[in-house]
C-alpha cells in the first residue's frame, strides 16, 4: 500500500478519492499509473533477491574458504562434482585424501567408499579405510576392509595390530588371537611390546590362563628383555592359576 498512498514526487499522502485501478493523481499534479507502480515493485523485488543471493554466496564462499583454507581452490570443483553426483572415482579419492588430512573423517569415509565401489581390490585404500574406521571407533565397520587388506597380502605391522584390536573389540577372539600370533611369529627376533600385551590381555579376558602362561614362557626362553610390567603380569597369572587349582 505504500506506493498507492504516498506521492513519489511531493511525498504527501494521496486520498482514496484520487485513486482508481489505472491512474493515481496527487494534489501537486503528479500523475502515475498502476502499471508503473507494479514495475517499480518488480524491480525492487529483483534487487532484493540479488542482494540476498549475493549475501548467501559471499557467506558460503567465506565458510568454504574457512573450512578448506589453502586447499579451497582445488577442492571447489571436487565439492561441486560431489554435490551434483558427477564425481569420478579419481576425484573421490582426491577429495577423501584432502578430507582426511583436514580431519573431516565422515566425508573422507564417504569418498573412500565411493572410490572402493569401483576399485574394491585397491590394497592401499582398503588399508586407509580400515584404519580410519578403527581410529573413529567404528570397529565392526572396519573389519571388511581389514579382511580385504589382509587377503590382498597386506603386511604392515601397525595395520595388522589394529586389525587384531578391532577383532577384539568386536569379540572375535579366535581371529584376534590368530592375528596377534601371526605377528609374533613373523618377527621372532623382535619383542613387540604392544602385540604381546594385547595377546596376553586377550587370553586373560577369556580366562585362558594356561595359554597366557605358556605364551609368556616362550618369550622368556627366547631371551627377550621382558618389560617389568609383563613380568608382574605373568606372576599375577600364575597366582590366579594357583587359586583355581
Amino acid at each position: 500500500m505504500l506506493y498507492r498512498e504516498i506521492c513519489p514526487d511531493c511525498g504527501k499522502a494521496i486520498t482514496a478519492q484520487r485513486m482508481d485501478d489505472e491512474m493515481i493523481i496527487c494534489e501537486c499534479g503528479y500523475t502515475f499509473s498502476q502499471s508503473r507502480i507494479d514495475a517499480v515493485k518488480e524491480t525492487n523485488k529483483k534487487t532484493s533477491y540479488t542482494i540476498i543471493f549475493t549475501g548467501l554466496f559471499l557467506v558460503t564462499a567465506f565458510i568454504h574458504t574457512a573450512k578448506w583454507g589453502g586447499d579451497a581452490v582445488k577442492v571447489t570443483p571436487l565439492e561441486m562434482s560431489r554435490v551434483l553426483g558427477t564425481i569420478s572415482s579419481t576425484q573421490a579419492l582426491h577429495l577423501a585424501e584432502i578430507s582426511l588430512e583436514k580431519g573431516y573423517f565422515h566425508q573422507a569415509i564417504q569418498m573412500f567408499e565411493l572410490f572402493l565401489k569401483n576399485n574394491p581390490d585397491d590394497l592401499a585404500v582398503n588399508e586407509k579405510m580400515a584404519l580410519l574406521l578403527y581410529q573413529t571407533e567404528q570397529f565392526k565397520e572396519s573389519l571388511p576392509y581389514f579382511n580385504t587388506f589382509k587377503s590382498l597380502g597386506g603386511e604392515t605391522k601397525e595395520t595388522l595390530y589394529s586389525y587384531g584390536k578391532a577383532l577384539t573389540h568386536n569379540e572375535n577372539f579366535t581371529d584376534a588371537e590368530d592375528v596377534f600370533l601371526s605377528l609374533v611369529r613373523a618377527y621372532p627376533d623382535v619383542y613387540q611390546v604392544t602385540v604381546v600385551q594385547a595377546l596376553v590381555n586377550l587370553y586373560v579376558e577369556q580366562d585362558k590362563l594356561t595359554e597366557a602362561n605358556k605364551f609368556m614362557s616362550t618369550l622368556v626362553r627366547r631371551g627377550y628383555e621382558i618389560p617389568s610390567h609383563l613380568i608382574e603380569q605373568r606372576q599375577h597369572i600364575k597366582s590366579l592359576m594357583n587359586k583355581k587349582s
